[in-house]
């Protein structure tokens, strides 16, 4: 039994339920759209390789588990396939299409392109293909992929019990816990030196918020303490009159941490 900050824990409450009461669900899955779509996002890059029928528009969310589904239980997805889907997780994280991340990340796809096909057939579990990456980031053969994207592949290559732990999330996570759970570096971003036990807590912890907050999945649960941007104006003009329902627990996250 984890201890909850109750002051925290209350205020979470509080968002939860004005984002329930007064958020229509369309409202809420247009959170999850990417800045690129796919082929957007690709053709910055120069790879040496191509990628066929990358979807030419944003995926939200939803869009992208559906897209993905088809290749599940699937241990012999061909290079191009796998190649392909972990760009549209990519471009749905919004990852930047720059030298130090996007560049790194396409150019070292080869060390851990077979993990996501083990992840995609079932083979690996969350926290196994969390320390899996891990191994690969510290050899640096993956390169441009920290814990907050690596954790992206694990959530939609597998079976979405494993969280996606990128800095909201993490530093809800502390906030929530009044604990240093997550490392995180001085920008406040997950730091890559989080090993396998600290996904293993997160995930605990997720799962525990989610039967205290008596939300339906660890997917829901995580969507609810990553919450949205309360000052980006793409963000402010999509939502409308709904902005400040659903930025609510990012501004508080943001105000004490």
């Amino acid at each position: 039994m984890l201890n909850f900050k109750q002051h925290a824990l209350n205020e979470l409450k509080k968002c939860k339920e004005k984002i329930d009461t007064s958020v229509p669900k369309k409202i809420q899955d247009e959170l999850w759209f990417a800045g690129l779509s796919p082929k957007a996002w690709f053709d910055k890059f120069e790879p040496g390789y191509d990628i066929p029928e990358l979807p030419e528009k944003r995926l939200n969310r939803s869009e992208l588990l559906d897209f993905i589904q088809p290749y599940r239980g699937n241990n012999e997805v061909d290079e191009i396939t796998i190649r392909k889907l972990i760009v549209c997780i990519f471009a749905w994280g919004g990852m930047r299409p720059t030298p130090k991340w996007g560049q790194l990340a396409i150019n070292t796809i080869e060390s851990y392109e077979k993990i996501c096909i083990r992840l995609l057939s079932g083979e690996l579990d969350s926290i196994s293909a969390y320390d899996e990456f891990y191994k690969q980031k510290e050899l640096r053969k993956m390169m441009g992929v920290g814990p907050a994207y690596f954790t992206k592949l694990i959530f939609f290559f597998g079976d979405q019990t494993g969280a996606i732990m990128d800095q909201w999330t993490a530093r809800s996570t502390n906030l929530l816990l009044d604990a240093s759970v997550v490392k995180l570096n001085s920008a406040k971003c997950v730091d890559p030196k989080n090993p396998q036990q600290v996904y293993a807590k997160y995930l605990e912890f997720i799962s525990e918020l989610k039967t205290i907050l008596s939300i339906e999945s660890v997917s829901k649960t995580e969507e609810l303490i990553f919450s949205c941007s309360h000052i980006q104006a793409t963000v402010i003009n999509r939502l409308g009159k709904h902005h400040q329902a659903c930025s609510a627990w990012r501004k508080y996250v943001v105000e004490n941490t």
